[in-house]
């Protein structure tokens, strides 16, 4: 395979990037006049015009952009990679949505850092940051597998849905036992009303209107106005785990729906893991267990007490 100058590629990349000549030749260090002989030269050899010369400049070509998006991904990519190459054995890049990080990962991870004290653990709580063409991180965490191929993947626990509010808000009031009874309590949403309209669907009391209530940017924020007092919100009880356990939260009704909504821990590099990278895996891959057994746990239990209701009415 036989590439132009990758000199002359970088100098093209940084001017397309920076929008002229004159802020590229100073991120290169170099002369205008080298950045303009670089570029006609590129252009020379492809025998295409990478830019159009309009009365104040430059602008890109149709055949430039093409050229500027699929260098920036290149360049990012050998970038990455070298990075990698050059980063602490023991240090890892984790990046994972900011209520998975902030309600699940968080309070379990001193328990991984106590265990292996040599490894750092860096962890990025963004939206939508673990897709394939991404790259700066060793592993990552996100719903729903996305464009990752399955040996990228390894499933986690399964999202279960639940209503939960604060001790003191339901203290005085009548669980509800039909969706009649939501009419009375104020909902809080995450984002959109989608979890609560698929609860309402398929829980044992009926459908209710889920419309109504305040709405909020993630789950946290909901869960906080929860824990406040706000209302009853509907959550991915993994994520709201540790605050009924603590007494923060607890369940309204004792009625886990599932969204159909997995949590995947994807490896962006499956085959050549750093030891590092192993531990964290095998560590994660052990506590997403534990959730799943837990949910287990308590759908036997919610199994049990709808018998021991039904076989009170019967008597």
């Amino acid at each position: 395979m036989r590439l132009p100058s990758l000199t002359a590629l970088k100098t093209f990349e940084t001017a397309a990037r920076l929008g002229g000549v004159t802020r590229a030749a100073e991120e290169l260090n170099v002369t205008q006049s080298a950045v303009s002989r670089q570029i006609r030269l590129l252009e020379q050899e492809l025998g295409v015009s990478l830019f159009r010369r309009v009365h104040r400049g430059v602008v890109l070509s149709a055949e430039g952009e093409r050229l500027a998006a699929t260098l920036h991904d290149a360049f990012n990519r050998i970038a990455e990679g070298v990075d990698r190459l050059q980063r602490d054995p023991w240090t890892l890049k984790i990046r994972v949505p900011p209520t998975f990080g902030v309600r699940w990962l968080w309070p379990r991870l001193r328990q991984f850092e106590a265990a292996h004290p040599k490894v750092t653990a860096e962890v990025s709580m963004l939206w939508a940051c673990t897709d394939p063409g991404d790259g700066g991180f060793d592993l990552g965490v996100r719903l729903r597998p996305g464009a990752w191929p399955a040996e990228n993947l390894t499933e986690l626990f399964e999202e279960r849905l639940a209503p939960v509010c604060s001790p003191a808000f339901i203290a005085g009031r009548k669980p509800p036992a039909s969706g009649a009874d939501f009419e009375r309590f104020p909902l809080l949403h995450c984002a959109n009303h989608h979890d609560w309209r698929l609860w309402s669907r398929n829980w044992s009391g009926g459908p209710f209107d889920c419309e109504h209530g305040e709405t909020f940017d993630t789950l946290d924020f909901a869960l906080r106005a929860a824990e406040a007092g706000r209302g009853v919100a509907v959550t991915d009880l993994a994520m709201a785990e540790d605050d009924i356990a603590a007494g923060r939260l607890q369940v309204l009704v004792p009625e886990a729906v599932s969204n159909g909504h997995v949590y995947y821990l994807v490896s962006p590099d499956p085959h050549t893991e750093r030891p590092a990278v192993r531990l964290f895996r095998k560590w994660i891959v052990a506590q997403a267990d534990e959730t799943r057994a837990a949910g287990r746990g308590a759908d036997r239990r919610e199994a049990a007490e709808a018998n021991a209701g039904a076989a009170t009415a019967d008597e």
